[in-house]
């Protein structure tokens, strides 16, 4: 199943955070952080007119070299199952259930599912329950079984994005399909300037080609996946 946390950057409790940090970091180094996040203010201006300040009770200072790092220790007592493994990259988050059978793997992402659920909840953490994607990855064919995050179904789909890289149930190359599509239209937009019949330079035609064509095929994302259930 794949996770989506709602405004992650945005919504980091500084209250959980500042307890978080005083326990994995020595206090004056908790102390420091402390200090980054508190006493920030914000206001609103429209026009020549100004809001009063509001206190910033939440959130990580966006593209700041601390910001990231402190959303990662935020989220790093993530809950974890033996049976279960889950991969986080920023705020996408995967989990994984294996099992011999379509009964067995369900059971362990739903029971993974119902710890994380107490967990954001606890940290008050909101999931993005809309976007939250639930797929089987087996040759075999097998009835859905629905799993359910804070009393709502998770979506079923055939496929998946993760990272950048699309999955289909049988691991097939989705992706490479998806970006071959993308190619091809960029590649029909652009024919009239790099085209047999187009007047650029081939010096210009290679640097379109490289801006533009290029970063399509070459975006790579490393991600492992293993048989089974992925949520």
């Amino acid at each position: 199943m794949f996770l989506d946390v709602a405004q992650a950057f945005d919504k980091v409790w500084h209250e959980g955070l500042n307890h978080k940090v005083r326990t994995i970091l020595p206090k004056q180094y908790a102390e420091i952080l402390e200090s980054y996040l508190t006493e920030r203010f914000f206001r609103i201006k429209q026009g020549d007119a100004h809001s009063k300040l509001k206190e910033i009770k939440a959130g990580v200072p966006q593209g700041s070299v601390l910001g990231p790092v402190l959303y990662l220790l935020f989220t790093s007592d993530l809950p974890k199952l033996e049976n279960n493994i889950v991969a986080t990259f920023a705020d996408d988050t995967v989990i994984l259930a294996v099992g011999s059978s379509n009964e067995g793997s369900t059971g362990e992402l739903q029971t993974a599912i119902n710890k994380i659920q107490k967990w954001t909840k606890k940290w008050h953490i909101q999931l993005n329950e809309s976007k939250l994607v639930h797929i089987n990855f087996t040759n075999r064919r097998c009835e859905h079984i629905p799993v359910t995050i804070n009393n709502q179904k998770v979506q079923y789909a055939n496929t998946a994005k993760y990272l950048g890289m699309t999955l289909d149930i049988k691991l097939r190359i989705a992706h490479v399909k998806k970006k071959q599509e993308e190619l091809g239209l960029r590649y029909k937009k652009m024919y009239w300037l790099i085209g047999r019949n187009s007047s650029l330079s081939l010096h210009n035609k290679l640097l379109l080609y490289k801006q533009i064509l290029k970063p399509v095929w070459t975006t790579v994302s490393n991600c492992g996946v293993a048989p089974n259930k992925l949520i």
